[in-house]
């Protein structure tokens, strides 16, 4: 008979569907963000190693560390831990990544002396002079005052390989452009590739490695590579 077939008892290959990938949508952090800020800078901080300046600084449980890092992120005084240096990116309305951004002669280093006084008071002092703290403890690198920096790109680890730290950096880079900001630098663990590698997809290439023994020993990375782009 004439007509279409119906295809009834005919076998077909299962339909697959791909999983739904939520849109990532970046934002200004806000005050409340400080428990996941805290945690974005000491995780961001220790790179592939497990270990960062804050671990240093502050030596002892991450509980009460990230407390302090809390607070830092919430002083009277901004500084460049502040809460408002940061973007959030978020997916289906949960935080899934941070990074940071502050232009070095604005967001000076007494500024964060001064936050630190006011969250540590009489015990700041000796927090900031604990030798082999910083990376400027060990080596130099001449960054300009009027740069931006960019600091604390964090993805939660169930959000990874989304594109969430790319996503980040272009909406901070942008802010930046619209602020008349000619340059931004960057800084990593001299082997921390992922990193790497995602400052290079959003257009910094590498013009300094610094490495010294002493620095190996207490983060255990050779060094710090930087990286710079202009905007």
């Amino acid at each position: 008979m004439g007509g279409r077939r119906s295809g009834v008892g005919r076998a077909t290959a299962p339909r697959t569907y791909a999983p739904r990938v939520s849109e990532i949508r970046v934002r200004p952090a806000r005050r409340d963000d400080a428990p996941l800020l805290a945690l974005a800078m000491q995780e961001a901080d220790r790179g592939h190693t497990g270990i960062g300046s804050w671990d240093v600084m502050f030596p002892g449980a991450d509980e009460a560390r990230l407390a302090i890092l809390r607070a830092l992120a919430v002083t009277t005084t901004p500084s460049y831990v502040h809460w408002s240096t940061f973007l959030i990116a978020e997916s289906d309305d949960k935080p899934v990544g941070t990074v940071a951004g502050y232009v070095p002669g604005v967001m000076t280093a007494d500024l964060f002396t001064t936050a630190c006084r006011e969250v540590l008071g009489s015990d700041a002092d000796v927090r900031l002079s604990e030798r082999g703290a910083w990376s400027r403890d060990f080596f130099t690198v001449n960054i300009p005052p009027d740069t931006l920096r960019v600091e604390w790109v964090y993805t939660d680890p169930d959000a990874r390989a989304r594109g969430v730290s790319s996503k980040l950096i272009g909406a901070l880079l942008e802010r930046a452009r619209g602020e008349a900001i000619a340059t931004a630098h960057v800084g990593t663990y001299i082997g921390n590739a992922p990193a790497v590698s995602t400052y290079r997809r959003a257009g910094f290439e590498e013009f300094a490695e610094c490495r010294h023994l002493d620095y190996q020993h207490r983060f255990k990375a050779p060094g710090l590579v930087f990286l710079r782009r202009t905007l």
